[in-house]
């Protein structure tokens, strides 16, 4: 419905996408009672190019854009922020996350994770994030550029280029269990197969200074926030405005060690152990044989990557 003091064409719009059709129109639904002075426009697309596209179409440039919501898990996250900062013309539009997804790692690490019964109530979500917009409540995070061959995306989370891919790969195909437990189940059903790669890699640390250096590795990521899988803490130290990554590295352990190393990922001590390294850096060139790089749980493409940060790129409503 349209207020009476706000003439249409001057009304701000909110767009709104997801991937379950369900939770979208009833947030929609809510949202617009929460916000009537403005319009809220649905947006039902599966890419970050449709989004981009479908928004230009569905709201022209003079019109004022309050916030791009985008309900799901990290790989909406990953749709959004490749629509707000992923253009060559970075769009000045903030971002709000209603975390339906099974993971929701990225929220997690921004510390929004809204206990379950909230976050799929599109009621009370609508009303938490109508109350951001009016009182502006946003905060610049950085993002993550990582270039290939291939070209071009943004990750919010981490960018993983290692074991955690490949596990990230089969875990995609997994429609049960949700969440964590299928991350987990991708683990137990490929943990034979895994072995360590060898990587090449070029570090530019914060100072601005390179080394070049090969390793060999489980797991190699690059990361802007703490989660991956669900809920384990992979880069416990990593933070989201600091205008630095994260670049953990973990060395080939031997299967009893692993066992005995893995549970303390949930809580981010296993950092402390002889076979984890972890550096802060602004950009990594990372190169493996066999291994396609994934970002916010996508699939990006084949090594080799430069993976650099983009400091405060995305303006997150919280």
């Amino acid at each position: 419905m349209n207020s009476p003091s706000t003439p249409p064409q001057t009304r701000p719009h909110v767009i709104v996408t997801g991937n379950r059709p369900h939770f979208v129109n009833s947030f929609v639904e809510h949202l617009s009672g929460e916000l009537p002075d403005h319009d809220v426009v649905c947006l039902m697309a599966g890419s970050a190019a449709e989004v981009e596209r479908a928004l230009l179409v569905a709201v022209p440039k003079e019109h004022n854009i309050s916030a791009l919501v985008v309900i799901g898990g990290d790989g909406m996250v990953h749709i959004g922020a490749n629509v707000l900062a992923g253009g060559a013309v970075p769009l000045n539009i903030p971002l709000a996350i209603v975390p339906a997804g099974s993971g929701n790692d990225f929220v997690r690490s921004a510390g929004t994770h809204a206990p379950k019964r909230e976050r799929l109530q599109m009621g009370a979500m609508a009303a938490r994030i109508a109350a951001s917009i009016r009182e502006s409540r946003v905060r610049h995070v950085d993002a993550i550029r990582v270039t290939g061959d291939w070209g071009s995306r943004i990750v919010m989370g981490i960018a993983s280029v290692g074991v955690d891919a490949v596990i990230n790969r089969h875990a995609n195909s997994l429609r049960f269990p949700p969440g964590q437990s299928k991350y987990l189940a991708a683990l137990a059903r490929e943990w034979r197969s895994l072995k360590p790669h060898a990587y090449r890699f070029d570090v530019t640390d914060a100072n601005g200074s390179v080394r070049s250096g090969r390793t060999t590795a489980w797991l190699a990521s690059v990361a802007n926030s703490q989660y991956l899988g669900g809920g384990m803490k992979i880069v416990p130290d990593a933070a989201l405005d600091d205008g630095l990554l994260d670049f953990c590295i973990i060395r080939p352990l031997s299967w009893l060690e692993f066992a005995r190393l893995f549970p303390l990922i949930f809580s981010g001590k296993h950092a402390c152990h002889g076979a984890v390294t972890i550096e802060r850096v602004t950009k990594v060139v990372l190169e493996t044989a066999d291994i396609t790089a994934y970002g916010d749980g996508e699939e990006l493409g084949p090594t080799p990557v430069r993976v650099e940060v983009l400091p405060g790129a995305v303006s997150l409503l919280y």
